[in-house]
């Protein structure tokens, strides 16, 4: 109550004094951290509780604020921030009976208007954190049927999507700071989007899809923003869309048109005759259900020549992979790939004697028949280089020759 109170009035006298007191903010600052020191030292849960509520009261008014904080500097908000990752990295894994992630997280978001937040490497190992302490979080399932009465099973769920809804804040912040390093947030997401447990794969496909939808959609988009590895990206996506959670395969849709939306307007800037229209091109995207073809086709023409080829030749080293989703999702993005953009393969020959070995494996029948599609494709494209391969190594019998190459070769 007491820091409340203290909170409470630093505030008003924020307010009232505009910018004068913002020379004397970072003494504020470290008054406010030597209180916890002081006075929390038992680390009761809802005395960090009542701290961080009276916090909170300070943070949000000086981020109504902020206009007036430039030109100072505040030392002691790292010192705040810091607390605020140890009181997250304290909460435990397999239960959400505190608030403190979650108000942890927006302090720490708030604390975006005192300047910039943190350098790039120390957001980066900020996300990994909290992506830990929340993704790990047991699924709902499992909190309603823990849980000792209705009324605590709906609350706690009602705290897990608020704790959510703070992480993807915190991410926005992040990122802002930093837009051209996206890459290296998704990158930290790729764990959990890999994760064997559903509901893992599926707060992480969110957070991808929100971060994503918020980069495309922000108002100091960079030019300089760069997606490097475009063909892991669209690869990922491409098996993620075939997940057998269907709320999965619907946010890595809206996953890979939010990418698309990024990679629209880089175009637009670079081609203002292609400026980029995203609620037109939005209308015309069917985010539900979605397949790895309908993602190839929907990136093929994003992709210069060397990460075209690098594209298709990382599919077909994956088509032997002991995941059935990841090898039919590998053939069918290669195939559509060959099909929407053959002409322009370089390293024919590599793909062709890839391909050719990853026959002689025992691939499963869906995946072995998309990739003999792809190699009928890439015959028809590049007839004088496949054709004498083929002829000094022919393929495997098979029924789906039966009906002939031309079948599946693209059209003149």
């Amino acid at each position: 109550m007491v820091h409340s109170t203290i909170c409470l009035i630093y505030g008003k006298i924020i307010v009232e004094h505009k910018g004068a007191i913002f020379m004397h903010l970072d003494g504020i600052l470290a008054l406010v951290l030597q209180h916890y020191r002081s006075c929390i030292v038992e680390k009761d849960k809802n005395l960090q509780q009542d701290y961080l509520d009276a916090l909170s009261i300070l943070t949000n008014i000086l981020r109504s604020q902020q206009h007036l904080t430039g030109g100072f500097s505040f030392p002691q908000k790292l010192s705040l921030i810091s607390l605020m990752v140890e009181l997250i990295s304290e909460e435990p894994l397999d239960s959400i009976s505190s608030p403190i992630r979650r108000k942890a997280m927006n302090i720490i978001a708030d604390f975006r208007m005192l300047g910039p937040l943190l350098e790039v490497e120390q957001g980066v190992e900020l996300l990994r954190l909290c992506f830990k302490s929340v993704f790990c979080l047991p699924p709902e399932d499992v909190l309603r049927k823990d849980a000792s009465s209705p009324e605590e099973a709906l609350a706690n769920v009602n705290l897990l999507n608020a704790t959510m809804a703070s992480l993807q804040r915190l991410m926005e912040v992040v990122i802002t700071e930093m837009p051209t390093r996206i890459e290296d947030c998704l990158e930290l997401l790729v764990p959990w989007i890999n994760s064997q447990k559903d509901n893992e794969r599926e707060r992480a496909m969110q957070c991808a899809a929100h971060v994503l939808g918020f980069v495309a959609t922000m108002d100091n988009f960079k030019m300089q923003i760069e997606i490097t590895q475009l063909g892991h990206w669209v690869k990922l996506l491409a098996v993620c869309c075939q997940d057998p959670v269907d709320n999965i395969c619907f946010l890595s849709s809206q996953a890979a048109y939010n990418l698309k939306c990024i990679l629209s307007r880089k175009e637009g800037m670079e081609k203002p005759e292609l400026a980029f229209q995203q609620e037109e091109d939005k209308s015309k995207w069917n985010l539900y259900p979605r397949n790895a073809n309908a993602v190839g086709k929907a990136f093929a023409h994003f992709f210069n020549k060397p990460q075209l080829t690098n594209l298709v030749l990382t599919t077909v080293e994956e088509l032997s992979s002991s995941r059935a989703q990841l090898s039919l999702a590998s053939a069918q993005l290669m195939s559509t790939v060959i099909q929407e953009r053959g002409t322009d393969l370089w390293k024919v020959e590599k793909i062709v004697e890839g391909i050719l070995e990853q026959l002689q494996s025992q691939l499963e029948p869906s995946t072995k028949e998309e990739t003999l599609r792809a190699m009928c494709l890439l015959a028809g494209i590049h007839t004088d280089t496949v054709v004498p391969l083929l002829l000094n190594k022919p393929l495997p019998w098979d029924r789906y020759l039966s009906h002939g190459p031309e079948e599946h070769a693209p059209s003149p």
